[in-house]
C-alpha cells in the first residue's frame, strides 16, 4: 500500500521470506561480517563516525564474497511495478540496481542523506527485530514542521495519534512501524538516516536504486 509521509507517497509491502534464498545472503553478509564488522567507505570522511559494515563503494574488496542477491531480483521487480502502477504513471519503463547491504550494531548510525543518482529508492529489512531496533527515521523537509507544534499549534500534540503516518507532515521526523522483510519504496529526494543503536544484535538491509525513463 502507498502512504503519505509528509505528503511524499512511501509504498510498504513484506516480502515472503520463502520467496528468495534468504539464508544463502544472509550467510554471505554475516561471513563478511565476521571479517571485518566496520567496512565503511560511505562516509568514512565524515566527522561523525557511522561505525557501519556497508558494501557501497567498496564492492570489488577481494577480501569479502558479493552476495548472490539473484533471486531477489524478480522479488523486488514485483513490488516495484506495483508501486509504479498505483502511481498512475503512463509509458514508463524502470530499471533497477541493487546497489548496497548494510549491517548495524551496537553504537551504528546512519547519517542524513538522499540518493542522487536515482529516481526511487528500495529498502529491504532482511534481519530486523522491531523490539531491538529502529527503523529508518525520514525527515521533513517542509519548513513549517520545524515549529508548527511547538510554535503554532501546540494543541494539536494533543488530540493526534503522532505514531499515524497520516500527522507526519506536523513532525520534523517520523518512523514507520516496520517489521523483518518489510519493503519500503519511495522518492530518493526524502531524506532519511537511522539512528544510534542502543541494542546488541545485529540489523541488515538491502538497498536498490530505481531509475524511470518514458517508453515508446
Amino acid at each position: 500500500m502507498i502512504d503519505q509521509i509528509f505528503g511524499i507517497p512511501l509504498y510498504k509491502s513484506s516480502i515472503d521470506s520463502n520467496s528468495y534464498d534468504k539464508k544463502s545472503i544472509l550467510n554471505t553478509i554475516l561471513n563478511n561480517f565476521e571479517k571485518s564488522n566496520e567496512r565503511n567507505n560511505w562516509d568514512n570522511e565524515s566527522y561523525i563516525k557511522s561505525k557501519i559494515h556497508h558494501s557501497l563503494c567498496d564492492e570489488k574488496n577481494q577480501n569479502f564474497e558479493k552476495p548472490d542477491f539473484s533471486s531477489l531480483r524478480s522479488v523486488y521487480e514485483s513490488e516495484i511495478k506495483k508501486y509504479l502502477r498505483m502511481m498512475n504513471y503512463q509509458n514508463l519503463a524502470f530499471k533497477f540496481e541493487i546497489v548496497n547491504y548494510t549491517v548495524m550494531t551496537k553504537d551504528s548510525q546512519m547519517s542524513n542523506h538522499i540518493h542522487t543518482d536515482c529516481d526511487f529508492t528500495t529498502v529491504h529489512y532482511l534481519k530486523f527485530d522491531n523490539e531491538s531496533f529502529d527503523s529508518t527515521l525520514f525527515h521533513n523537509s517542509n519548513d513549517y514542521a520545524k515549529y508548527l507544534i511547538a510554535s503554532l499549534s501546540p494543541s494539536l500534540s494533543k488530540v493526534c495519534d503522532n505514531k499515524s503516518i497520516q500527522n507526519s507532515w506536523m513532525y520534523q521526523t517520523f518512523k514507520i512501524s516496520t517489521q523483518e522483510d518489510d519493503f519500503l519504496i519511495f522518492p530518493a529526494v526524502l531524506e532519511h538516516s537511522v539512528p544510534r543503536i542502543e541494542n546488541d544484535g545485529k540489523r541488515i538491509t538491502v538497498v536498490a536504486n530505481i531509475n524511470v525513463k518514458e517508453s515508446y
